[in-house]
């Protein structure tokens, strides 16, 4: 109980490095701190002021260092030159990230009893930022990969767009591991779309 409200608070106060601590706790198999259960004991209105500030942090974050920049700066430098932002880059896809998995992690609690608008417009902004990430932020292309597969998967608003996304980008995969999983697109998309 202590520990859900000190995440609340973190994230409703803007402390980026509690939050970004909370989401290590939760990576951490030894720590008993997990979102899923985190989830399963938020209030209602708890959780649509969570999915509000978190939408505030994502849209911060991104206006104080816009992603379009990152590929920017990164083809001006040499590779063997230290980019002179990459400390505030660093931190701002560990909160992208950070942030994308509380979005994952909330989608399973969604239903029909729930205002879900910040939480669509945190996931169509990652969805967004997922087109301009630069090719090293793989895992971070991965993570969003992943919420527009269980968006999709949910059946919630806007899942056409969602399910585009994680259909493009699992054929592109694919395609650049030069093995295609037609089994799993097969099934996934006959599953969905009968």
């Amino acid at each position: 109980m202590a520990r859900r409200e000190a995440f609340l608070q973190a994230v409703f106060n803007g402390a980026i490095d509690e939050f970004l601590h909370f989401i290590q706790l939760h990576k951490d198999a030894a720590d008993s701190f997990d979102l899923n259960e985190l989830f399963q004991e938020l209030s209602r209105k708890q959780k649509e002021a969570l999915w509000e500030k978190l939408k505030c942090l994502l849209t911060q974050v991104l206006v104080d260092d816009p992603v379009e920049e990152w590929r920017r700066v990164g083809e001006e430098c040499d590779d063997d030159m230290e980019m002179e932002g990459a400390p505030r880059k660093e931190q701002t896809t560990t909160v992208i990230q950070a942030v994308t998995t509380v979005v994952t992690f909330s989608i399973p609690t969604v239903d029909g009893n729930i205002n879900c608008k910040d939480l669509l417009e945190c996931a169509l902004i990652l969805n967004g930022v997922l087109h301009a990430l630069p090719d090293s932020e793989k895992s971070l292309a991965g993570a969003v990969q992943h919420l527009c597969e269980c968006w999709w998967q949910k059946g919630l608003e806007g899942k056409e767009q969602f399910g585009k996304t994680a259909f493009i980008l699992i054929l592109r995969n694919s395609f650049e591991r030069k093995s295609i999983v037609v089994h799993y697109l097969f099934i996934n998309v006959h599953i969905n779309y009968s």
